[in-house]
């Protein structure tokens, strides 16, 4: 038996989440997905990543001293959202691990599109 090969299609696949005290949606762009899988017990975690991103928040008046923007990565997973920070004005190490609780709702939604495996590196170049 056959079984069609698929594909998840990033150009149509994102993440998502609603943060607490606010009424803002937000969307990102998916970069990847990882499913991680237990051997032994046949436990399976996926992890979807974002594509990069920058805070849009600003203290009013903006003044970048007291508030420079920062870059940041979220993945995405069914127990916590990970994000990793990058202040735009200096290198900084700001990871954190918010539980899904944290957010009104988190989540992803991917797009799966037809796929077929290419075997030689003329495939690729074709492709």
């Amino acid at each position: 038996m056959s079984h069609a090969l698929t594909a998840t299609d990033f150009s149509r696949s994102y993440c998502y989440y609603v943060p607490q005290g606010h009424s803002i949606w937000v969307r990102i762009q998916a970069e990847c997905v990882c499913e991680v899988i237990n051997q032994a017990s046949g436990e399976r975690d996926v992890y979807v990543l974002g594509v990069r991103t920058q805070t849009g928040l600003r203290t009013e008046p903006p003044n970048d001293a007291l508030d420079p923007g920062y870059d940041f990565w979220m993945t995405f997973s069914k127990k916590y959202v990970y994000v990793k920070r990058n202040h735009a004005s200096y290198h900084t190490n700001n990871p954190t691990r918010v539980p899904v609780e944290a957010f009104v709702t988190t989540g992803w939604h991917l797009e799966s599109a037809a796929a077929r495996s290419i075997l030689t590196p003329a495939e690729v170049l074709s492709a």
